[in-house]
Protein backbone atom coordinates (compact mmCIF):
# COMPACT_ATOMS: atom_id res chain seq x y z
CA UNK A 1 0.00 0.00 0.00
CA UNK A 2 1.59 3.18 -1.02
CA UNK A 3 -0.09 6.35 0.66
CA UNK A 4 0.34 10.18 -0.62
CA UNK A 5 -0.07 13.87 1.10
CA UNK A 6 -0.03 17.00 -0.72
CA UNK A 7 0.47 18.67 2.81
CA UNK A 8 -3.30 20.31 2.61
CA UNK A 9 -5.40 19.64 5.37
CA UNK A 10 -9.09 18.36 5.13
CA UNK A 11 -10.42 21.83 4.12
CA UNK A 12 -7.68 21.72 1.52
CA UNK A 13 -5.35 24.61 2.75
CA UNK A 14 -1.56 23.82 2.86
CA UNK A 15 -0.46 22.96 6.71
CA UNK A 16 2.55 24.95 8.08
CA UNK A 17 5.59 23.85 8.89
CA UNK A 18 5.61 21.35 11.74
CA UNK A 19 5.16 17.45 12.52
CA UNK A 20 1.88 15.37 11.64
CA UNK A 21 0.77 11.75 12.10
CA UNK A 22 -0.95 10.18 9.07
CA UNK A 23 -5.02 9.53 10.10
CA UNK A 24 -6.14 6.57 7.50
CA UNK A 25 -9.93 6.04 7.25
CA UNK A 26 -10.86 2.26 6.53
CA UNK A 27 -13.90 2.70 5.12
CA UNK A 28 -14.59 -1.26 4.92
CA UNK A 29 -13.71 -1.84 8.39
CA UNK A 30 -15.64 1.32 9.54
CA UNK A 31 -12.46 2.28 11.50
CA UNK A 32 -9.43 5.06 11.10
CA UNK A 33 -5.84 3.80 12.00
CA UNK A 34 -3.20 6.50 13.58
CA UNK A 35 0.13 5.38 11.80
CA UNK A 36 3.12 5.80 14.54
CA UNK A 37 5.52 7.19 12.17
CA UNK A 38 4.81 11.47 11.84
CA UNK A 39 5.91 13.40 8.79
CA UNK A 40 7.38 16.92 9.51
CA UNK A 41 6.73 19.30 6.72
CA UNK A 42 9.44 21.92 6.21
CA UNK A 43 9.15 24.63 3.44
CA UNK A 44 11.78 26.78 4.66
CA UNK A 45 15.06 26.72 3.30
CA UNK A 46 17.98 27.40 5.34
CA UNK A 47 19.92 30.68 5.49
CA UNK A 48 23.48 30.72 5.16
CA UNK A 49 26.21 33.38 6.29
CA UNK A 50 30.29 33.31 5.36
CA UNK A 51 31.88 33.93 8.65
CA UNK A 52 35.32 33.80 6.89
CA UNK A 53 36.93 32.70 3.75
CA UNK A 54 40.96 32.42 4.43
CA UNK A 55 43.09 31.96 1.52
CA UNK A 56 45.58 29.53 2.58
CA UNK A 57 48.88 29.17 0.75
CA UNK A 58 47.28 29.69 -2.62
CA UNK A 59 50.38 30.00 -4.59
CA UNK A 60 50.55 27.99 -7.90
CA UNK A 61 53.54 25.36 -6.97
CA UNK A 62 55.42 23.20 -8.79
CA UNK A 63 54.12 20.08 -7.77
CA UNK A 64 50.60 21.26 -8.69
CA UNK A 65 49.36 21.89 -5.51
CA UNK A 66 47.39 25.36 -5.29
CA UNK A 67 46.79 25.46 -1.55
CA UNK A 68 43.32 25.73 -0.04
CA UNK A 69 40.14 28.28 0.68
CA UNK A 70 38.93 27.54 4.47
CA UNK A 71 35.18 28.61 4.04
CA UNK A 72 33.71 28.84 7.75
CA UNK A 73 29.90 29.29 7.54
CA UNK A 74 26.36 29.29 9.90
CA UNK A 75 23.28 28.24 9.32
CA UNK A 76 19.91 28.66 10.86
CA UNK A 77 19.19 25.27 11.09
CA UNK A 78 20.78 21.85 10.03
CA UNK A 79 21.66 21.55 6.48
CA UNK A 80 24.64 20.05 4.37
CA UNK A 81 26.88 22.69 2.68
CA UNK A 82 28.32 22.24 -0.65
CA UNK A 83 30.63 24.51 -2.81
CA UNK A 84 30.53 25.18 -6.37
CA UNK A 85 33.35 25.75 -9.04
CA UNK A 86 31.98 26.50 -13.02
CA UNK A 87 28.12 25.29 -11.75
CA UNK A 88 29.73 22.09 -10.54
CA UNK A 89 29.96 20.81 -7.20
CA UNK A 90 33.72 20.48 -5.98
CA UNK A 91 33.06 20.13 -2.15
CA UNK A 92 30.22 18.42 -0.25
CA UNK A 93 30.14 18.66 3.28
CA UNK A 94 29.35 15.16 4.88
CA UNK A 95 27.30 16.77 8.41
CA UNK A 96 24.91 18.79 8.56
CA UNK A 97 25.76 20.87 11.61
CA UNK A 98 24.47 25.04 12.20
CA UNK A 99 28.00 25.82 12.05
CA UNK A 100 31.08 24.38 10.30
CA UNK A 101 33.58 25.27 7.61
CA UNK A 102 35.03 23.24 4.23
CA UNK A 103 38.01 23.16 2.22
CA UNK A 104 38.64 23.61 -1.34
CA UNK A 105 42.13 23.05 -2.70
CA UNK A 106 41.89 24.64 -5.80
CA UNK A 107 41.60 21.70 -7.97
CA UNK A 108 39.20 21.45 -10.89
CA UNK A 109 38.63 18.53 -13.40
CA UNK A 110 41.44 16.73 -11.26
CA UNK A 111 44.22 19.58 -12.24
CA UNK A 112 45.45 22.18 -10.16
CA UNK A 113 44.13 25.99 -11.50
CA UNK A 114 46.65 28.19 -12.93
CA UNK A 115 47.28 31.62 -11.02
CA UNK A 116 43.99 33.82 -11.31
CA UNK A 117 40.89 35.41 -9.62
CA UNK A 118 38.07 32.44 -9.22
CA UNK A 119 34.50 32.74 -7.90
CA UNK A 120 33.20 29.93 -5.82
CA UNK A 121 29.01 29.34 -4.98
CA UNK A 122 28.42 28.05 -1.71
CA UNK A 123 24.63 26.81 -0.89
CA UNK A 124 23.01 24.80 2.03
CA UNK A 125 20.33 22.00 1.25
CA UNK A 126 18.66 20.65 4.44
CA UNK A 127 17.12 17.44 4.74
CA UNK A 128 13.58 18.29 2.99
CA UNK A 129 15.55 19.73 -0.09
CA UNK A 130 15.02 23.38 0.60
CA UNK A 131 17.88 25.15 -0.85
CA UNK A 132 19.58 28.76 0.83
CA UNK A 133 20.41 31.36 -1.34
CA UNK A 134 23.95 30.92 -2.92
CA UNK A 135 26.59 33.15 -0.86
CA UNK A 136 29.85 33.51 -3.15
CA UNK A 137 33.52 33.75 -2.32
CA UNK A 138 36.50 34.95 -4.73
CA UNK A 139 39.57 33.51 -4.22
CA UNK A 140 43.05 34.34 -6.21
CA UNK A 141 45.93 31.89 -6.41
CA UNK A 142 49.28 34.18 -7.04
CA UNK A 143 51.97 33.18 -9.17
CA UNK A 144 54.71 31.17 -7.28
CA UNK A 145 57.26 33.29 -6.36
CA UNK A 146 60.94 32.98 -7.59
Amino acid sequence: MTVHWDGRSDVGRLVPDGRYSYRIQLLREARRVVIPYPVTVDTTSPSLRIVSAALRSLRAGVDGHAGRVKIRYRLTEHARVTIFFRARAVVRGRRERPRGQLDWYARFGGKALPPGVYKLGVVAEDAAGNRSAPASVTARIRPRSA
